[in-house]
């Protein structure tokens, strides 16, 4: 019995004199290297510096873009699809100048009655060059021409302005025709001239027009000294013209 224990503890020591070679051999490990690294002579690791990875490059600065340049005026093309809205400026049509004078009644004021419309003077009406005059009478305001020139009256007109032929009918038979406020009014003169004038104002004693003189007469020779207040002075030309 003493033997079999004897045997037996022998046995045990056996195995585990072979359990401890394998677990030796199975997990031989050099003696200065690790997983972990290098070790020094005393067994214990030694600290590996990091690998320094690269510094990447700077980034480049953001590009400054120019701003677009603005659209080339006209008549450069405009990029396509633009849509272009031509518009004609308004232009407004010049008027010619015409002149303004005041006459004053004929019984007011008897020197300032009166105009000549060639001197563009302002004259008395009993003057030799005077072509109308204005008075205040039974039959009201009136504008009146002497014997050897002519007045007609065309009422109110839009275009004044643009008045060129002359009615050849429409002359008054007594040489007076009634001032009315925006009125237009021709006078043909005795030297053989038209005018053309339009009341701008009216009052009780006084009297503003504009006027201009038409193209269609042509002054005469004549001498104001000659002047009869009977005989228009005719060149020849005719109504219209």
């Amino acid at each position: 019995m003493r033997t079999s224990s004897l045997f037996v503890a022998m046995l045990s020591c056996v195995f585990a004199l072979d359990a401890f070679a394998q677990r030796t051999i199975g997990n031989t490990r050099d003696s200065n290297v690790s997983s972990g690294g290098e070790r020094n002579p005393h067994g214990r690791p030694v600290a590996t510096a990091p690998v320094e990875k690269p510094t990447p490059p700077p980034s480049p600065p953001p590009s400054i873009q120019n701003p677009l340049p603005d659209p080339m005026p006209w008549p450069c093309p405009p990029p396509q699809g633009t849509v272009i809205i031509i518009t004609n400026p308004v232009v407004e049509e010049e008027k010619p100048e015409a002149s303004e004078v005041i006459l004053w009644d004929k019984n007011t004021a008897p020197a300032k009655s009166g105009f000549d419309f060639s001197a563009d003077e302002v004259v008395g009406s009993s003057n030799k060059a005077v072509d109308v005059y204005f008075t205040m009478s039974n039959e009201g305001q009136e504008l009146i021409v002497n014997k050897d020139a002519d007045i007609q009256d065309l009422g109110q007109l839009d275009s004044f302005f643009r008045l060129e032929k002359v009615p050849s009918s429409e002359w008054s038979p007594t040489h007076r025709v009634h001032a009315e406020a925006e009125n237009v009014y021709i006078v043909w003169t005795w030297d053989n001239q038209y005018f053309k004038f339009r009341v701008v104002s009216l009052a009780d004693s006084r009297v503003s027009i504009e006027w201009m003189q038409m193209d269609c007469g042509a002054r005469i020779a004549a001498n104001e000294d000659y002047r009869n207040g009977a005989q228009h002075r005719d060149s020849g030309i005719k109504f219209g013209k």
